[in-house]
């Protein structure tokens, strides 16, 4: 959340390649289309980190420095969320049993964000964007971060009180590991109140198919900051989903992700513009497409081709997903690309309820998104 409609640039992405690793599992409760209505009932109140479910030995342990070179860099990235950034800050510094260091990325903003982050003084490290939107903000933080871990964080999101140093330890029980830690998300209002969760992913889905369909969130994960530098950080040139984005082109380039069950952060929802809304404009769909082609390129080059069959169907569901999006918002020849994208890779690939299968099959995606769209 947060950074909502950030104008990403150009940023080239470099990394080492790596054999296919072995298969993997995992569940992820984070990642969920924007168009599925929220199922299940929301807790009473926001729990505390559950310290019963982490990876290695020693569970319940809290990780503590042992040196001044352990520890994690949280970079906040920050435009106009002067409302939600005291809790975020807050809620990142009360980790210093992680031994956090907090770098809040201003980009550039016109509301009372500069006057609050004046009081902080030293406690937190300030650096002026150059309005050149998220990606941009969270790369200039990340080339500051002076902590092995590094965490993103947006300014309208918050910590849950215990989880990092949790994550912290996981990281620690793999040494020199190409591993991220993630755990779950809370969704919450604009309050900071819980709300109703969205569905959550099968666990038993193998990860290759469902990491492409439910990479983390932004603040879901704790990564070692080398890891992320490898990759070249953020892709400036991604308009939308520049979480997942990333994420995949870690996994693509040989860093496993393990889930910790237990929710990390508080995932706000909140009125505003949002990047969503713009998915059916051109250059949006356009910089979405590509990012995703080349994620089936670094597939190719990690797996060959044919692509091992879960992880083709996991990137035409993908595909087909942000197809229809785009298509309800009434960009038709954007979203055939999409859809003649994900038959490439999968040609049983369209994604739906049976209804708008079968109109698919018989007028076609468009006319289908059409047809639903008149008797809704």
């Amino acid at each position: 959340m947060g950074y909502t409609l950030a104008d990403c640039g150009h940023r080239r992405v470099s990394g080492k390649k790596d054999p296919v690793a072995a298969s993997l599992w995992r569940s992820n409760h984070t990642r969920v289309p924007p168009e599925r209505s929220p199922v299940a009932d929301p807790p009473e109140a926001i729990p505390p980190a559950n310290q019963t479910h982490v990876v290695g030995p020693a569970a319940g342990t809290r990780a503590t420095l042992r040196d001044a070179q352990q520890g994690v860099s949280i970079v906040i990235a920050n435009r106009n969320q002067a409302h939600f950034l005291k809790e975020s800050i807050d809620s990142a510094l009360a980790e210093q049993t992680a031994g956090v260091e907090v770098l809040v990325v201003d980009d550039r903003s016109t509301d009372d964000s500069l006057a609050l982050l004046s009081t902080y003084g030293a406690s937190i490290s300030v650096l002026q964007g150059d309005g050149r939107g998220a990606c941009r903000a969270r790369n200039l933080g990340l080339e500051a971060c002076r902590k092995p871990y590094v965490k993103f964080l947006d300014a309208d999101d918050f910590l849950i009180p215990g989880a990092l140093a949790n994550q912290v330890h996981s990281l620690e029980t793999m040494p020199g590991a190409r591993v991220s830690v993630f755990g779950d998300v809370l969704w919450v209002d604009e309050k900071g109140q819980p709300i109703a969760q969205p569905p959550t992913a099968a666990a038993s889905i193998k990860l290759g198919e469902s990491f492409v369909l439910h990479a983390p969130l932004t603040s879901a994960p704790l990564h070692r900051t080398e890891l992320v530098r490898e990759v070249g950080g953020f892709d400036e040139r991604v308009p939308r989903g520049q979480e997942h984005d990333l994420h995949v082109r870690m996994w693509l380039h040989g860093v496993e992700f393990h889930h910790q069950p237990g929710n990390v952060y508080c995932y706000r929802q909140h009125a505003g513009p949002r990047i969503s809304s713009r998915d059916g404009e051109a250059a949006v769909a356009e910089g979405r497409l590509e990012s995703l082609r080349r994620h089936v390129a670094l597939a190719k080059e990690r797996f060959g081709w044919p692509l091992p069959p879960l992880l083709a169907q996991g990137f035409a569901i993908y595909l087909w997903k942000n197809g229809r999006r785009i298509a309800q918002q009434g960009n038709a020849a954007a979203a055939r690309q999409y859809f003649q994208e994900a038959r490439n890779l999968d040609p049983a690939a369209i994604h739906g309820r049976p209804l708008y299968r079968w109109l698919c099959a018989a007028f076609g995606p468009i006319a289908a998104e059409r047809i639903l769209q008149a008797v809704r």
